[in-house]
């Protein structure tokens, strides 16, 4: 999570941990941990919940994200005389803390929620937390939310990077480590070091849709036709052994707007439009199917990490190790793993014949390259559980 530094500022002498006094006893409630409320407006405070469950409360919140309804149709208002709306492109802008209402069409802080149970004013705090942001003309009210570097807003991102840190409470259940090396899968960032836990891995399947695979399609990267088999295995075998499966696609507005600035001829009137959100060239190849204990990133450039909130909800779901299968090797799959080192994940795999690129010798370069980021690489039997000496590793 980024926090936004400023210049000069005023202190902030409001504790967010501590609510002021209260004349009249507030009644606590235990919450349902299997069944909270997922849209921001249908949330009780965090300070109305017994104080034996809000931490586990925040965990909850933390590993599902902020509140993103990104193909939500969002609808619009006159404002001032002008049509305005809720734009989801903030979504990437603010990705770490804004989330949507759908019940009310207005904008919440996830940040904000968790950990300032008694807030002021100032900056338009208490708009996010309680009563909902949408002023949709007025979007520099959402930068003015997060404030200067002593803001509110701030303290309490500070408060959820730190709650995060604290795998114990944070992570999601370790299983045995003995028995899954008994299941012959092992993820290590060296042959001498022990193996990583399942439940500790996420497997990104990568830009496995239409208008990237099909032999038709407008965006067809030539090899991954062939890939499908293999990353439907992939997904099968993750699901059998823990791994969390996250669903890393491509959706762009029709009109390119959100586009890189190479690729806007593609969209407009009369245009293919790749990938646009709600067309059929953006959803999944047949054969891979996303459950419901899946997680879905939308993303608008190469790295399923930029302007994402992948990373934060990789943190706060205890992720360290990842698996990464699907298109193309040079760009989306060779940039997410290069970020991936970047952000110190322990332990970044490669599956070999579960990606693919217009070429093999694209293909081939491109895993060359991605050696030299301490990555590691395997042919899609060693995930299968086959012989480790009939895999290609390379451990840097």
């Amino acid at each position: 999570m980024k926090r936004k530094a400023s210049g000069t500022s005023s202190t902030v002498n409001e504790s967010i941990d501590t609510p002021p006094p209260s004349s009249s006893p507030t009644m606590l409630t235990e919450a349902d941990l299997n069944d909270l409320p997922w849209d921001p407006s249908e949330r009780k405070r965090i300070s109305e919940y017994h104080p034996d469950q809000r931490d586990e409360i925040r965990k909850q919140y933390l590993i599902k994200g902020p509140c993103q309804p990104r193909g939500h149709t969002f609808p619009w208002r006159v404002i001032g005389n002008k049509k305005r709306r809720f734009n989801p492109a903030w979504f990437n802008q603010f990705s770490d803390w804004l989330e949507y209402s759908v019940k009310v069409d207005k904008a919440f802080c996830l940040c904000c929620y968790l950990f300032k149970d008694h807030v002021s004013k100032q900056g338009g705090c208490d708009t996010f937390v309680t009563e909902g942001f949408n002023s949709w003309n007025k979007t520099e009210r959402l930068s003015l939310h997060m404030g200067n570097v002593n803001s509110l807003h701030n303290k309490a991102l500070k408060k959820c990077e730190e709650f995060m840190k604290q795998d114990e409470s944070i992570a999601i259940a370790i299983q045995n480590k003995n028995n899954f090396v008994k299941n012959g899968y092992q993820i290590q960032s060296s042959p001498s070091k022990s193996t990583t836990s399942r439940n500790n891995t996420a497997l990104l399947v990568i830009d496995m849709q239409n208008d990237f695979v099909l032999e038709d399609a407008p965006l067809r990267v030539d090899g991954g036709l062939a890939v499908v088999p293999n990353v439907i295995k992939a997904v099968e075998v993750a699901r059998q052994r823990g791994f969390l499966v996250v669903w890393v696609v491509r959706e762009h507005d029709p009109m390119g707007r959100d586009v890189e600035v190479f690729r806007r001829h593609l969209y407009g009137d009369g245009k293919a439009k790749p990938t646009s959100k709600g067309s059929k060239g953006a959803e999944l190849v047949d054969g891979l199917v996303m459950k419901e204990e899946d997680y879905k990133v939308v993303k608008t450039r190469f790295s399923a990490f930029f302007a994402t909130n992948l990373h934060s909800f990789l943190q706060g779901a205890g992720i360290d190790s990842l698996v990464v299968v699907g298109v193309q090797t040079p760009n989306c799959v060779r940039q997410s793993v290069f970020d991936a080192v970047e952000l110190d994940y322990k332990s970044v795999t490669v599956i070999v014949d579960a990606t693919a690129a217009a070429t093999p010798d694209v293909h081939a370069a491109s895993l060359w390259l991605m050696k030299w980021q301490v990555t590691k690489w395997k042919e899609s039997h060693s995930i299968r559980g086959k012989p480790m000496d009939s895999t290609i590793s390379f451990l840097i």
